[in-house]
């Protein structure tokens, strides 16, 4: 079925893809970031291979059908790598996967030049590994932990995309030669999805960068600006949301204050500099012990932590283990020690008569001798009885607004 003339198309795709290049390059002079230069890489690179592609009967074939088929795949790469980098922490594997693509890609582009594979074969393997590439990327865009409409559109223009182009591969099992200018149907859809892929690539790319910015300035909100971990106004939103899942369900929830012994001391014999340092190497044990539990810097040397699932004897066990952790590290030659405070769910209404319990299991410790864990015990003056549980109340009240 005749289409239309594929040399027509392939010159409009490359006046599509000189205007995408300039206004790539004109936000490059504006807003200068790393990513940028790989997605205009991966532009430059289309733009070189599919000129080469276009030339195809001027040309010879190494540099036409080898070095432009490559060029082409090469930066049809970048392009989705670049993009779902913007989504999402894009996997090991997909990078990896990304990789073998375009060298399985270029390897069965080179098998042509000593006859190994006829042309026909050779378009055949090389337009799965494209329509593999595109629906991989489809899938890294709608499998992204916060699905927007933006990523819905690219993954299903990637979707749509990768069906065509196995369309196509399909039609190449059944023709007894190839040529570029044939203006069959599945050929001509195949530059139309190249067309489209790369059009609606370009648009998105710039809406990314701005939903990446957005993110990161919430991630940054979110942040405590020394150790990274959640600030108390992010911990109290998602401790919030922790404390009523787990009130409703009826799973254990553990609270943990945690403060570093003597701190006033460490800044007035070894600086504040030296104190900054300790309360990030307390954050980076924190990470390491609590990985996959809700931390945060709840204030100045005082740290908190909500441990969802396990029964006393485990939350004690994390304690322990976070403190003998502790007790090992050393920062520029200075040791430290923490006083821990564990509480449990106990008809509480809120989250914070949790923390207020914990908090005082916190300070007892500190009233036995420090650097020490106290679980807390009903019948203990809490944080109601307590005069820094008033104090603590009002922290609670300013980080929830």
């Amino acid at each position: 079925m005749r289409a239309a003339d594929p040399y027509s198309l392939i010159l409009a795709f490359l006046m599509i893809q000189l205007a995408a290049l300039g206004a790539l390059l004109a936000d490059l002079q504006r807003d200068r970031d790393i990513r940028d230069l790989g997605f205009l890489l991966g532009r430059v690179l289309q733009i070189f291979g599919w000129s080469m592609i276009f030339y195809r009967d001027v040309l010879p074939d190494g540099i036409s059908v080898i070095l432009g088929n490559s060029l082409m795949f090469a930066g049809i790469c970048l392009d989705a790598a670049t993009l779902v980098k913007l989504s999402r922490t894009p996997p090991r594997w997909y990078r990896r996967a990304v990789a073998a693509a375009l060298a399985a890609f270029v390897g069965t582009v080179l098998l042509e030049l000593p006859g190994v594979l006829q042309r026909e074969r050779v378009m055949f393997i090389c337009t799965l590994i494209h329509g593999g590439l595109m629906g991989l990327s489809s899938y890294m865009f709608f499998t992204a932990p916060k699905v927007s409409p933006l990523r819905m559109v690219l993954s299903a223009s990637y979707g749509i995309a990768a069906a065509i182009l196995f369309w196509r591969g399909w039609w190449l099992t059944g023709i007894g030669y190839y040529r570029l200018t044939d203006p069959s149907l599945p050929q001509v859809a195949s530059i139309l999805a190249a067309f489209g892929i790369s059009t609606v690539s370009a648009i998105s790319y710039g809406l990314l960068k701005k939903e990446w910015a957005i993110r990161q300035m919430r991630v940054l909100a979110d942040q405590d600006g020394l150790t990274h971990l959640y600030n108390r106004r992010a911990f109290m939103r998602l401790g919030t949301e922790m404390f009523q899942r787990a009130r409703s369900q009826g799973t254990p929830l553990w609270a943990m204050m945690i403060d570093i012994d003597h701190f006033k001391e460490i800044n007035d014999t070894y600086g504040h500099s030296t104190g900054d340092e300790i309360i990030s190497d307390l954050a980076f044990v924190m990470n390491k012990v609590l990985a996959c539990h809700v931390t945060c810097r709840y204030g100045g040397e005082e740290f908190a932590a909500l441990v969802l699932d396990p029964d006393a004897s485990k939350a004690r066990a994390l304690a322990e283990a976070l403190m003998a952790e502790v007790r090992r590290s050393s920062v520029m030659g200075i040791s430290y020690t923490v006083s821990i405070g564990i509480a449990g769910m106990r008809g509480h209404k809120n989250l914070l008569g949790l923390i207020n319990d914990a908090d005082a299991a916190m300070y007892m410790a500190k009233r036995l001798g420090r650097n020490r864990i106290e679980v807390y015990r009903p019948g203990e003056p809490s944080a109601d009885e307590d005069p820094m549980g008033d104090r603590k109340e009002r922290e609670m009240e300013e980080a929830l607004g």
